[in-house]
């Protein structure tokens, strides 16, 4: 099995829709990344023991939400929860899991980049962000 093939094996775990349209450098990047953090395993008892989505409502800064479409580890519904506590608008990438942003690197740049041109024609930033949708 060629190195590509077993890498992009390795990310459908992760809840990759396509693992055709990943690159080698992607799969390599998203791969190197949990090596260089020194205590994965309390980040992921957070992820589960807190409910940081409870806390959203307080976050008082423009944002957008990407999701993947076919993501299998949060489900899109989860995406419109965070975005209604938000405020904010949501940007569902089609054909996309979980790793959107190897996925669909393009599409998550022109999403980001529409958005923040919204930003930009602003004078001043709302204080609600209902204003940016």
């Amino acid at each position: 099995m060629a190195k590509s093939a077993f890498l992009r094996g390795v990310t459908l775990g992760w809840g990759v829709a396509d693992s055709d349209v990943l690159v080698p450098s992607a799969v390599e990047g998203f791969l190197a990344g949990p090596g260089l953090h020194t205590d994965t395993l309390s980040a992921a008892r957070a992820l589960v023991d807190d409910d940081v989505g409870l806390q959203l409502g307080s976050v008082r800064c423009p944002c957008l939400v990407l999701w993947g479409t076919e993501d299998s580890q949060t489900p899109i519904g989860d995406a419109f929860q965070y975005a209604r506590r938000l405020r904010a608008p949501v940007r569902a990438i089609p054909g996309c899991g979980h790793l959107l942003i190897g996925e669909r690197p393009a599409a998550c740049a022109h999403a980001i980049g529409e958005f923040l041109d919204r930003v930009g024609q602003l004078d001043e930033l709302p204080l609600e962000p209902e204003a940016l949708r």
